[in-house]
């Protein structure tokens, strides 16, 4: 009984390598036979790419925009610069932004 339960151990990794390289290879004649399907895997590869260059112009502008929150927390010039020139708060060079700490 013990060797029967062996064989079927040892049989039953091979069945499986069987089965998945027959579905692997089904796979890849279908995608070949189909009239659709190169042309789609095409297009789904053009659209892959197209979403990853979306994704790397967004990660940069992350950070970009991580870069100008610090500036803006951390950077007195930084928030001078966006007072005056993004805000249009202060006028002339002759003013000066003042900030007020709230009282602790």
């Amino acid at each position: 009984m013990a060797s029967s339960a062996r064989k079927i151990f040892f049989v039953a990794p091979a069945v499986f390598g069987v089965v998945a390289a027959t579905l692997s290879i089904a796979l890849v004649v279908h995608t070949l036979i189909d009239a659709n399907g190169w042309k789609r895997r095409d297009r789904l590869r053009g659209e892959l790419s197209a979403l990853q260059g979306h994704n790397l112009a967004a990660e940069a502008e992350l950070l970009a925009l991580g870069e100008e929150v610090e500036a803006l927390t951390h950077c007195r010039a930084a928030q001078e610069h966006a007072a005056r020139h993004e805000l249009g708060w202060v006028g002339g060079a002759n003013e000066l932004v003042i900030q007020f700490d709230p009282p602790r």
